[in-house]
């Protein structure tokens, strides 16, 4: 940031954002009384009042810091009682100090402070320099402000306090260090302006896993590098130079009084498991590891210390504290918390104990050993001795060579860095008919971009059966009505909509939409058309001592209605009464963009309802590897699947004006997100690019002969004998045109 010099008639523009102050400082704004000078030459210099208005800029200015949680916003104020330390120095004198006096406190708090201060009225120099910093007790004792020989650059020997006793609802003021930019006057002005620097940064330290009610005195955190202390502070570089510096940080809420056996002070308590410290630090790097203490209070009064070492290799590589800034950083005090990283730089390993041979089928469930390990550097991420996993699929298990599977666990595990997603169940995605291995990757990050409630995440991981080599695969979550993905609170009734099911849970609601006989429900005698849509009630379950039977007659007699009133207020052109329609319009248009035409099945087709409104929503959205991100393709593709009902005699959502108004309008505010895919293509074409060889070589994509029996599954899109990265572009061209095609259609509604 540049330094700002004002003059008067700039404070006066800045009359109006004053005016809450001039009252605040009419005592400071007094002519200070004359006094009878004797003409002494020892006598001291008069003095003169100066006003300075410290402005607040951004993040870059304020004593106090409030965050509010709904808007994610942080607020900052400079308080009550606040003042600062002015440096002036004459660079015509070889850069003498020519003073460095303190400011009046403030009186009241406010965004803009004008503080008011006394300065000796005596002859300067033309080229005067001013810095000033906060707190005023920042400055160490009997230390000033060091010129470099050139009297062009001020150092400032600071200190930010190792122990820091954190306010409530804050923290202390004193560790909050701010600095203006160096100021260059002509001469000593009566009034001018400073633009204050937070040179540190502030660590808001989220602690979770504590028992409810959790008693926390203080403790401490090292952070491995020097991040408090003395320290220099170049005002025109803004740089650090360190003199005497700790890299541990005390903080302190409260103390136990030994003698009177009381607690001194305002502990923190922990809500919901958790509570929230804030420090402040100077910029820097963590590497590899940080320690945190906490010191918790017993019911019988007992001050007890739990200590934990923080590999944050494991939980996001390296944290960089930028100057100026806020950064969360989260901790955990019971067991570690597995959090991969973010941003790996190579697909990591994972490593399953069974054999592939132990992995006959899709219910037995075989109980082993899974290890995460980093492909850099060997480093161990997450290992866990009492994983299970079995098979998993449709199609892609009986007749694809390469084996997509279910990994489950005792207790729910963070594996892709999701602290909020914590889930048991994990699916391990083959793509063996993928040449980019990317189109289930893809597809989820466009729904991401939408308005569905929740899309599952996912991470690629090369995948390791009992020491053996078993290809790429993409890790990612399961479709779950739970926390951290279809929110149990506000979801009663999770829907699937899939030709293939076999399950007894299912049940077919009368919608006349599918003329074709090729569109026939699964297993159906003679291939009879049918005019029904096949559902399965994915969720609830049935409840303890609750038989199949009684169940399937509950689920039922409870679910049939629900859709049957559904389809039938979208039949009457009432959609806009029992569903969400921007995510009906979002998965809609998600699948068009990918090509998806798995719905005129329907395969993979979910939908939810919504006990808080009463509505059905669309989505998960799910399975994208059979025919998508296909070049050529025209028109919608799915208009005439499930409810929708464009060209049918069926009135479906087409039918509806409301419905076609809302799909034009979130297509109008989708295109921008589904124009930048390219990059997220690139992005995650990259990050496989070194391992998707070994994967294809040992897994091609062929017929027969070790492929597979169905030679669609080959030809489905085209890309199977293409080099990876011409695949790569080829499914980049297919987005862009697909957008085209998309703006086409919606054109012609």
């Amino acid at each position: 940031m540049k330094t700002r010099t004002s003059i008067v008639g700039m404070l006066l523009a800045l009359a109006g954002i004053w005016s809450c102050q001039q009252e605040l400082f009419q005592e400071e704004m007094l002519e200070p009384e004359k006094e009878t000078k004797e003409e002494k030459v020892d006598e001291p210099t008069p003095l003169k009042q100066v006003f300075v208005t410290a402005l607040w800029k951004s993040d870059e200015t304020r004593t106090s810091v409030y965050h509010d949680d709904e808007a994610r916003q942080y607020s900052f104020l400079w308080e009550k009682g606040d003042f600062i330390s002015l440096v002036e120095v004459d660079p015509s004198v070889t850069g003498d100090i020519v003073q460095s006096v303190q400011s009046k406190p403030l009186l009241e708090s406010c965004e803009t402070a004008r503080f008011s201060m006394e300065l000796s009225d005596r002859e300067a120099g033309d080229d005067l320099h001013y810095v000033a910093y906060y707190p005023a007790e920042a400055m160490p004792a009997g230390k000033v402000a060091e010129w470099d020989e050139t009297g062009s650059t001020v150092k400032l020997p600071l200190t930010l306090p190792l122990s820091q006793r954190p306010g409530a609802g804050s923290f202390d003021g004193a560790a909050d260090l701010l600095v203006s930019l160096q100021e260059t006057l002509d001469a000593r002005p009566e009034d001018f302006d400073l633009t204050f620097k937070r040179v540190g940064t502030v660590l808001k330290l989220v602690v979770t896993g504590l028992e409810e009610g959790t008693i926390i005195m203080g403790g401490t955190l090292d952070l491995g590098y020097d991040c408090g202390g003395e320290i220099l502070y170049d005002a025109e570089t803004r740089a650090w130079s360190s003199t005497e510096t700790g890299k541990q940080i005390e903080f302190c809420y409260a103390t136990k009084n030994k003698q009177t056996d009381t607690v001194e002070g305002t502990p923190l308590v922990a809500l919901n498991g958790s509570v929230t410290i804030w420090l402040r630090v100077l910029a820097g790097t963590a590497n590899d590891w940080v320690t945190l203490s906490i010191n918790t209070l017993s019911n019988k009064g007992k001050i007890n210390t739990v200590t934990r070492d923080i590999d944050l290799k494991r939980r996001g590589a390296t944290i960089n504290f930028k100057e100026g800034g806020v950064t969360t950083f989260s901790a955990t005090l019971t067991s570690p918390e597995v959090i991969l990283p973010s941003t790996l730089t190579s697909v990591p390993k994972l490593y399953i104990g069974a054999k592939v041979s132990d992995i006959n089928d899709k219910t037995t469930w075989i109980t082993t050993k899974a290890t995460f390990v980093n492909r850099d550097d060997g480093k161990v991420l997450y290992e866990e001795s009492t994983a299970t996993i079995r098979g998993r699929g449709n199609t892609t298990w009986t007749n694809f060579p390469k084996k997509p599977y279910y990994l489950k666990f005792d207790k729910k595990q963070n594996l892709l860095g999701k602290s909020k997603n914590k889930s048991k169940k994990y699916i391990l995605l083959a793509n063996w008919m993928d040449r980019t291995n990317l189109r289930n990757a893809v597809a989820l990050e466009a729904a991401r971009r939408t308005s569905m409630e929740w899309v599952p995440n996912g991470m690629f991981v090369e995948l390791y059966l009992n020491d053996q080599y078993n290809g790429l695969y993409y890790l990612c979550e399961k479709i779950e009505v739970e926390d951290g993905r279809l929110n149990p609170k506000t979801v009663d009734y999770l829907f699937t909509m899939d030709m293939s099911d076999t399950s007894e849970w299912h049940f077919k609601v009368d919608y006349g939409y599918r003329p074709n006989s090729q569109y026939t429900y699964y297993n159906t005698p003679n291939y009879t058309p049918q005019t029904q849509i096949p559902f399965e009630v994915k969720y609830p379950e049935a409840e303890d001592g609750e038989t199949a039977e009684a169940f399937k007659e509950r689920i039922t007699a409870e679910a049939k209605p629900m859709i049957e009133v559904f389809a039938q207020k979208i039949a009457a052109k009432e959609s806009a009464a029992v569903a969400d329609l921007d995510s009906f319009c979002d998965w809609f248009l998600v699948h068009s963009l990918c090509t998806n035409v798995e719905p005129n099945h329907p395969k993979s087709c979910y939908m939810y309802h919504r006990k808080s409104d009463g509505k059905m929503y669309a989505g998960p959205v799910w399975d994208f590897d059979w025919g998508t991100f296909v070049p050529g393709k025209t028109g919608f593709l799915i208009e005439n699947c499930l409810f929708y009902g464009k060209n049918t005699t069926y009135q479906g959502f087409f039918k509806d004006p409301v419905f076609v108004a809302k799909l034009v309008e979130r297509w109008v505010a989708l295109k921008p997100e589904f124009e930048t895919l390219g990059a997220y293509v690139d992005a995650q074409a990259a990050f496989i690019e070194p391992v998707e060889s070994a994967n294809h070589t040992k897994w091609p994509i062929k017929y027969g002969d070790g492929g597979t029996s169905i030679s669609s599954a080959v030809t489905a899109n085209g890309d199977q004998a293409m080099d990876f990265m011409d695949a790569v572009e080829r499914m980049k061209n297919a987005i862009t045109e697909r957008i085209g095609e998309i703006d086409t259609a919606i054109g012609a509604l």
